[in-house]
């Protein structure tokens, strides 16, 4: 799908659909995404979210930006979650890649 995320994913996809996820675009709202996208994921899937350094916006004390506050809000939640073996890349403007724990 290519689009507007949020509601496609709040109206569209079914929860344990998918077995990978990429969210490039929307970084004001990457806060808001991080859990529904999430709960389109099958056990073991995987969640890969890019351009988490934002241009280094998301480095600074403040973020500059609506999109580095948005990349920076999804950042903030990601300590928060069991289990999902976060990984930062630091390839391009950053990738982040979260797990879906297994049962």
């Amino acid at each position: 799908h290519t689009g507007t995320a949020q509601p496609f994913v709040s109206t569209q996809c079914g929860v344990g659909y998918f077995d990978m996820t990429f969210l490039d675009g929307a970084k004001d709202a990457y806060g808001d995404l991080l859990q529904p996208l999430l709960a389109t994921l099958r056990p073991g899937g995987l969640l890969v979210v890019d351009d988490v350094f934002c241009n280094g916006d998301t480095l600074n004390f403040e973020p500059a930006t609506d999109k580095g506050r948005g990349v920076r809000d999804l950042l903030r939640l990601v300590p928060d979650l069991e289990d999902h073996a976060p990984v930062i890349l630091p390839y391009g403007n950053g990738l982040l890649l979260l797990r879906k724990p297994t049962p």
